[in-house]
């Protein structure tokens, strides 16, 4: 303990780095699957793409993510000819080393700003608080663009009285400008964020550099968009075209996406900061926006802007989740100031305790999530199978897409039933495949029956190989919103043909 001790005090950014490496690797290595159908059907299957066939000409957003992810993909099967779960097991591994710089960043702002003792909170913050480990290895946008966000704060507060303060205003445009094309929705933060910089900028050329560094980035996404889309900034047509249009139809209409009050965003805000600690945080986050409006102004923008939209989903939040607990950190000490001279100092420490172990039972609950285990995993079972010919997936409970790039390739034909009244017009298809498929998946509230079903319709003997259980972190997830979050067993069902069945 008295090592422990001594490296935190002598080596702070340290040990903090340290804390949150060895958190982001066991979610790295324990937390499989995916955790929301944009963070495989998105960004791993346009990676995969990429590695594959190409993309189309319909992919709207920034070739920057999943080409990187592509790249990481390729770096593997030159060293080996690794499945996709492994190729995968990578991906999170390089994107937990990425996501320490959130980590990194948030430490040197608070340093800069208030001393190392707020520094070391903010730094612990945010290697710990239980959303960010399991979300920054997983293939979200909205967690890697927290990284440039964060870095542009850096670089454009540390330009004052710099030596290269044009070449860090440079740098800190050109992140703010990587943030936006990652996650192109992030624009009702970056451009209040820019319009600051440059209204409080009192050297012009500073200024001019920032711009610069953006206007950089921005063309070379639309250059991109030539490329991939054959059309000069496609991206920016699609996402912010919209926009134009009064009114903006994202205000009013979801598209089939999750959507709920207008305050539902505020709601997830004081539960995820687990309540009553919620209302110290948000106190002191509200103290530390107005003693960094740099960022106090573009967070609350944002925060505004997405209630308004109808599409409101959770991990929307994510970018500025760091930027929350940095502003939380800055207003710490006066919200306990505030409280010591009411007599409520007791108060202060015991809400602190209270969310170290509410947040330390989850934290760990979350660092080995199997996320969508019921999709993903007899999909990993059958990839290291070599005598998978096809595979019919028997969606009989609800409907989703299939993860199929699990199956590795050369990639087995996949062949979709979700209706049971149409099973014999979609077997017509299973029958005339040649090979035929040798394996069903099975998602059936009345396993029995629909194996009946599909033996009777295929003309076939099914024969059970393996089961799959939803696991616990989907069990709850259907628990808290059943409507969105489903869980069904999964059935692996090895196909005989009649006229090979044994008699």
């Amino acid at each position: 303990m008295t090592t422990l001790r001594r490296v935190v005090e002598e080596r702070p950014l340290l040990a903090v780095l340290i804390l949150a490496a060895v958190l982001r690797l066991v979610a790295a290595v324990f937390s499989r699957g995916f955790l929301a159908i944009d963070d495989h059907h998105v960004l791993v299957d346009a990676a995969d793409r990429l590695v594959g066939p190409g993309l189309d000409t319909g992919f709207m957003r920034s070739i920057l993510y999943p080409g990187t992810v592509a790249l990481i993909m390729q770096a593997t099967r030159v060293v080996d000819d690794p499945s996709p779960a492994t190729q995968l097991l990578v991906v999170r591994l390089v994107q937990a080393a990425y996501s320490l710089f959130v980590v990194y960043f948030t430490y040197r702002i608070l340093e800069l700003l208030a001393g190392p003792r707020t520094a070391l909170l903010g730094g612990l913050l945010t290697a710990t608080f239980f959303v960010l480990p399991i979300t920054s290895v997983h293939q979200f946008e909205e967690a890697v663009c927290q990284v440039p966000l964060l870095a542009s704060t850096w670089w454009i507060l540390k330009a004052p009285g710099a030596r290269r303060d044009a070449v860090l205003a440079l740098l800190s445009g050109t992140a703010l400008g990587l943030a936006l094309v990652a996650r192109f929705p992030l624009i009702t933060f970056v451009v209040p964020f820019a319009v600051w910089v440059v209204w409080h900028e009192p050297i012009r050329w500073r200024g001019a550099a920032f711009l610069a560094g953006m206007t950089l980035v921005l063309v070379l996404q639309g250059w991109s968009n030539q490329i991939v889309n054959h059309e000069w900034g496609y991206s920016f047509q699609k996402y912010y075209g919209p926009l134009l249009h009064f009114p903006p139809r994202i205000l009013t209409q979801a598209d089939g996406y999750p959507h709920g009050a207008p305050w539902t965003y505020a709601a997830v805000l004081f539960a995820a900061f687990l309540p009553p600690f919620s209302l110290l945080f948000l106190a002191a986050a509200t103290r530390g926006a107005k003693a960094l409006p740099l960022l106090g102004v573009p967070a609350l923008v944002f925060l505004v802007a997405q209630s308004a939209i109808a599409n409101r989903q959770e991990r929307f939040l994510l970018p500025v989740l760091p930027v929350l607990i940095l502003l939380a950190a800055l207003g710490f000490p006066a919200v306990a100031t505030w409280l010591s001279q009411r007599s409520w100092p007791r108060l202060y420490g015991v809400l602190w305790k209270y969310y170290w172990t509410v947040n330390t039972v989850l934290l760990t609950g979350t660092l080995f999530l199997y996320g969508k285990k019921d999709r993903v995993a007899p999909l990993v079972y059958l990839q290291a199978r070599p005598d998978v010919t096809g595979v019919v997936v028997a969606q009989f409970t609800y409907p989703f897409p299939v993860p199929a790039y699990y199956l590795g390739r050369p990639r087995p034909p996949v062949f979709l039933f979700q209706d049971r009244s149409r099973v014999s017009q979609d077997a017509q298809a299973v029958r005339a495949a040649s090979p035929p498929p040798n394996y069903v998946i099975l998602y059936s509230d009345s396993a029995e029956a629909d194996t009946r079903l599909l033996e009777h319709a295929l003309d076939v003997r099914l024969a059970r190989a393996t089961a799959i259980e939803p696991s616990l972190g989907d069990e709850l997830a259907h628990l808290i919103n059943p409507r969105h979050n489903h869980t069904t067993p999964a059935l692996v069902l090895t196909v005989t043909p009649i006229t090979a069945a044994p008699r």
